[in-house]
């Protein structure tokens, strides 16, 4: 019986471990570089956001406090190409991991060198993690925004963009 259960609890173990995500590890790999820039943003300050969105009276402010409450967490990680010595094997890779993980692709731009993508999981009526891939020349950034994102909120936003000029 003793077996059995250090077995079990070594299975166990063994799949908490495992279980870091393809953005965690990339994220964990290069946060420390040393020209790398990380910003992170967690805790309640998205619902503290949402708060104080939630005084006004418009529209807009309302969508903007939905979209805030439901933010966990934002990490941005930026850093140079070469100095981080990252290949295109290793991009190519990520976004592959990242298909295998249930992150679909929803907007992919390419501007000569530059190219934004734009990754999410979720549902049809939600998105629960979003993931912004910014490649330029010399430079990749990474903005991981965890939490969950109403359909209508981002449609209302694509809608709207040009009235908050």
């Amino acid at each position: 019986m003793k077996e059995l259960t250090t077995l079990i609890l070594l299975f166990v173990a063994s799949l908490i471990g495992s279980t870091q995500t393809t953005v965690e590890e990339f994220t964990n790999k290069y946060k420390n570089e040393k020209d790398a820039t990380v910003v992170t943003l967690k805790g309640n300050i998205f619902s503290l956001l949402g708060d104080i969105a939630e005084w006004s009276d418009d529209e807009e402010a309302e969508m903007a406090a939905r979209i805030f409450k439901g933010i966990n967490s934002m990490e941005v990680l930026s850093l140079s190409l070469y100095d981080a010595d990252i290949s295109k094997e290793e991009i190519t890779d990520f976004k592959s991991n990242l298909i295998k993980e249930k992150y679909e692709e929803y907007i992919n731009v390419r501007d000569g060198r530059e190219t934004v993508e734009v990754y999410a999981q979720g549902s049809k009526e939600n998105i629960s993690n979003m993931l912004i891939i910014v490649q330029e020349r010399d430079d990749f950034s990474l903005i991981n925004i965890d939490g969950s994102l109403s359909h209508k909120d981002i449609a209302y936003i694509v809608e709207h963009h040009d009235d908050w000029d």
